[in-house]
């Protein structure tokens, strides 16, 4: 699978960190649905 991202040109490393915290923590819930 292929998670393509479009983040603004220009962005506060705070945001980019908040980001990723949250595409991290969805990607954590999803494999728990599938037992990884």
């Amino acid at each position: 699978n292929i998670l393509r991202l479009a983040p603004p040109l220009i962005m506060t490393e705070e945001l980019a960190l908040k980001a990723l915290e949250i595409i991290d923590e969805a990607i954590t819930e999803t494999e728990g649905w599938f037992g990884y």
